[in-house]
């Protein structure tokens, strides 16, 4: 049977489901509307390619998506010339193609869409295309998009022919333009707000700091905008809006705007007070800046504006700040302060406000002379509107004189005594309470201050330091503490020159003021906030200063001045007679109301007489007292009391010290004399002396006598007017004592307490009293710890020990006249320490003004070292990072908000030590009070 033959069958030819709408080549290119509408066509049959075209301008940024892709497909971007400018190639129908780019020329674009191979295709499933156009923006959008983000700009000012136009654009699309510009008050001010060179059609508003709209301008198409505003007396930061007219007013090219003020005031600077706390000023008949400023002290300017034809107050107004060579109008460095608003007032009514004048912390190196001088130009951009910009700039009146006292070394000592409760309780040097006391001493005395932690101590001082109710004067029991500190300082073997001990009381023990010697080296107070007056006055004392005539007190300064204000009229008595500055705390201190701190009355600061009579006494040599040692023999430190009737008291011991030879053979003079007598009644040595009638408010029955004590000396003899009043047999067998520990080997580490323990007797069973001293350095030099002990023990805080691995102790015993002592028999060791850190200002917690310069002081002691140079304190900010170095150091440019202020210091052990405070930057907010109705 025949097979049969085969028949064909025909291929089916594919069929799209739709007829293509876009081209297949660059030239039939179909036309594409590029705003953001989705356009859907397919690759069919196999092989095909869609072409679509779109005019660009150039500049414009061109986005292209491909979606919805039912095979592999990819994108390109052609250029008018046929050139590839960009293309999207990713593998799978699942990934979106995707082109961004910004069009460099002008003309009709291409978009191609292809399958990637032979089999990406389909007839059935179309994707989608979706092409925008935008104005691609070169330039950051500066200004702010609201009224309360706008962004500031610098006005024109026609009245000094300064002009500031600025440069805006609206751009990317939906984007409008806010600015802000600072506006003074306190005067009649036009703004005029012009919108030139425009674009595209865009529309201009002006809003007063309210948020009210004061002016429109709304021109169509590109013609310029233009507003004209009169402020009266509407300071703040007024807002210019530029406004785009329609979706599509947006456009890379810019437009012009320019904000022009013109006012009536006219700014003058009325003069500059250079001060370090007090200074004068603006007083008829005394020369302005004529007192001394101490160089490396903390130095504030003080520029006060005047304002002319206006009412005033005027805001936003700046002074910058120079120092000058020989009144040559370029400055060699400057500082600016502002914007801040100007008060129409005289300069004795802008003296006595902190925040009506310019106040300018200067930086150490403008030191003032014949030839540098200070100047101040008031609106130096200028910023404000005024009429006359030709007398802007002034100079100081007045040089002050730089000197260089000597450094006061102050040594502090802790007092143990009893609280209310009859405890004994020791002070800890340390804290805001000692802060506070350092940071007005060192803001109110004329020199530079040191401090040492400590020169010994703690004392035992157990006795009452309530004033006698009946008698002028401290009392005997401060007498007592003084003469304690006396022997410490003298046992401060290694003290700085120009030293003096200052002894501190726990705030718990009952009483309060203070007491210090005229002429002595030793003084004491509580440790309380609020005695740095206390501190400065009994210093004050020691350094011969008398009190000044307010607050009946004894011991007047007949010499102190009787102050008058600017009219002629008296000020109180010890009135500080000009206008006072804490330049740490920046409180303004009123003649009218602020006394001299050698007064009883307060608040408390210092006159120009105090000022310049402790500088001089602080430069003069005399007040440097080497400690020199070489060539010493036996001296006899004798200290009691010579009473008004001749009588001698003698309520503490002597002692045989070593002092320089010939330091003390003067024979003296006075009513009463000391002679020390051999066994035959012959004199050896006679010492006049008189009672301290220059100083009969502070203890003024108490003598100190240093004489040589000769070999074979058996009676010590006292007489008043020739007359015998007492006779203080030498006893002929010197007392014992030895040291039972630390003795060698012993290990302090930690802050204890430690004790110190000795043995001591005498033959002639006379009464013992002993004092403790302390070595670092195996013996070589000395640091009297305590005095005037009747124990055998004493108790020491290791924390107050310099560290060392060759420590000893010392004791000393008197009989009453004779002294013997005994050391440690081998070294012992004590830890070391780190710095201690005195962080006095800023204060923690406190609210710092916003664009005022700060001053950061703060102190670095050290048990080993002594103070530390002013180097080595390193300040720094969790918010800026690294501030800076030294002792005072003035910041200008803390930004608003929240941070901690941190001060370290490193010893010559590498030990650190640091403090911190938390502060904030900005202005206070205060709450209404509102009161309800009870229901």
């Amino acid at each position: 049977t025949p097979i049969p033959a085969a028949t064909p069958t025909a291929t089916a030819t594919p069929t799209c489901a739709q007829p293509d709408a876009a081209g297949n080549d660059f030239a039939a290119a179909a036309p594409l509307i590029p705003d953001g509408r989705d356009v859907q066509e397919a690759i069919c049959p196999s092989g095909d390619v869609d072409w679509w075209k779109f005019p660009v301008q150039a500049g414009q940024e061109i986005t292209l998506f491909l979606f919805d892709m039912p095979a592999d497909y990819d994108l390109s971007l052609i250029t008018p010339g046929q050139g590839g400018a960009a293309s999207s190639e990713r593998f799978g129908a699942a990934n979106d193609e995707f082109i961004r780019f910004v069009a460099w020329e002008t003309g009709d674009w291409r978009v191609l869409v292809r399958g990637k191979g032979v089999a990406d295709w389909s007839s059935s499933q179309p994707y989608t295309l979706r092409v925008q156009k935008s104005w691609a923006c070169f330039v950051p959008d500066e200004p702010g998009v609201s009224f309360d983000t706008a962004g500031v700009i610098l006005p024109s000012l026609p009245q000094a022919n300064v002009s500031r136009p600025h440069t805006g654009y609206i751009c990317p699309q939906g984007d409008e333009d806010w600015y802000a510009v600072e506006v003074s008050g306190g005067q009649l001010v036009a703004i005029n707000a012009r919108l030139t060179h425009l674009p595209a059609n865009y529309d201009l508003y002006l809003y007063s700091p309210d948020g009210v709209l004061r002016g429109s301008s709304q021109e169509a198409g590109t013609t310029d905008e233009s507003i004209t505003f009169w402020a009266n007396d509407m300071p703040g930061a007024w807002r210019v809006r530029v406004m785009p007219v329609g979706p599509d007013a947006h456009h890379i090219d810019p437009y012009t705007l320019d904000v022009r003020l013109s006012g009536l005031a006219d700014l003058t600077v009325l003069g500059i007070e250079v001060t370090q706390a007090i200074q004068n000023f603006a007083q008829p008949g005394v020369a302005d800046n004529s007192l001394s400023l101490v160089t490396g002290k903390p130095t504030m300017a003080r520029v006060y504006v005047g304002v002319n034809g206006a009412a005033g107050p005027i805001s936003n107004v700046t002074v910058e700040l120079g120092i000058y060579q020989s009144w040559n109008n370029t400055p060699w460095a400057t500082l600016t302060l502002g914007p801040q608003t100007v008060p129409n007032q005289a300069v004795q009514q802008q003296r006595l406000s902190r925040f009506a004048s310019f106040d300018f912390l200067l930086p150490p190196d403008w030191q003032l002379s014949n030839t540098q001088v200070l100047g101040a130009r008031v609106n130096p951009g200028p910023t404000a509107p005024e009429t006359d910009y030709s007398n802007n700039l002034a100079y100081a009146s007045g040089t002050p004189r730089h000197v260089s006292p000597y450094t006061l070394n102050v040594g502090l000592v802790p007092v143990r005594a009893r609280n209310g409760a009859g405890n004994l309780v020791t002070p800890t040097l340390a804290g805001a309470d000692l802060n506070d006391i350092l940071t007005y001493f060192r803001a109110v005395w004329p020199a530079p201050v040191k401090v040492y932690f400590k020169a010994g101590g703690p004392l035992e001082g157990d006795r009452s330091y309530i004033f006698p109710a009946n008698a002028s004067g401290c009392g005997d029991d401060w007498g007592d503490l003084l003469d304690d500190l006396e022997d410490l300082y003298d046992g401060w073997r290694n003290r700085p020159p120009n030293a003096y001990v200052y002894g501190l009381l726990h705030p718990d023990v009952p009483g309060g003021g203070g007491c210090g010697r005229v002429d002595d080296r030793g003084a004491a107070g509580w440790l309380r906030p609020g005695d740095g007056p206390v501190m400065a006055q009994e210093l004050g004392h020691n350094l011969n200063r008398y009190h000044a005539p307010c607050g009946n007190p004894g011991g007047v300064d007949g010499n102190y001045p009787q102050y008058r204000d600017p009219q002629g009229n008296l000020y109180p008595g010890a009135s500080i007679g000009q206008v006072g500055v804490n330049v740490s705390t920046g409180r303004i201190f009123e003649p009218a109301n602020a006394y001299d701190f050698m007064s009883y009355c307060g608040p408390e600061w210092i006159s120009p007489y105090t000022w310049d009579a402790i500088l001089r006494r602080m430069v003069s040599p005399s007040a440097l007292q080497a400690a020199a040692r070489a060539d010493e023999t036996p001296h006899l430190v004798m200290v009691g009391r010579a009473r008004e009737d001749g009588q001698i008291e003698l309520p503490r011991p002597f002692w045989i010290e070593p002092r320089p030879e010939g330091a003390h053979d003067h024979p003296g003079e006075g009513p009463f004399s000391i002679a020390l007598q051999d066994a035959g009644g012959a004199p050896l040595f006679t010492r006049h002396f008189d009672r301290r009638l220059y100083d009969d408010h502070h203890t003024p029955d108490h003598f100190r006598e240093i004489v040589p004590f000769p070999p074979g000396a058996a009676r010590i003899v006292f007489r008043y007017q020739g007359d015998v009043v007492r006779t203080l047999p030498v006893s002929p067998n010197p007392p014992q004592v030895t040291v039972l520990s630390p003795n060698r080997g012993e290990v302090w580490e930690g802050a204890g307490p430690f004790t110190i323990a000795w043995q001591a007797e005498d033959a002639d069973g006379d009464p013992l009293t002993a004092r403790v001293s302390y070595s670092p350095d195996g013996g070589a030099t000395w640091q009297r710890l305590a005095v005037n002990l009747s124990g055998s023990s004493y108790t020491v805080a290791a924390s107050d020990l310099a560290g060392s691995e060759a420590a000893r102790v010392r004791v000393e015993v008197s009989d009453g006249v004779h002294t013997v002592a005994d050391e440690s028999d081998g070294a012992f060791a004590v830890s070391l320490k780190p710095p201690l850190i005195l962080l006095l200002a800023p204060a923690d917690g406190a609210t710092l003004r916003p664009g005022q310069p700060v001053l950061l002081q703060g102190l670095a002691t050290d048990v080993e070292d002594g103070p530390l140079a002013d180097e080595a304190l390193v300040w720094s900010s969790d918010v800026e990072g690294p501030l800076g170095v030294g002792a005072d150091l003035a910041v200008y440019d803390l930004s608003p908000g929240r941070r901690r202020i941190t001060l370290q210091a490193a010893d010559s052990d590498g030990m650190v030590g640091s403090a911190s405070v938390e502060v904030y930057v900005g202005g206070r907010i205060f709450l209404p009070l509102t009161l309800h109705a009870g229901r």
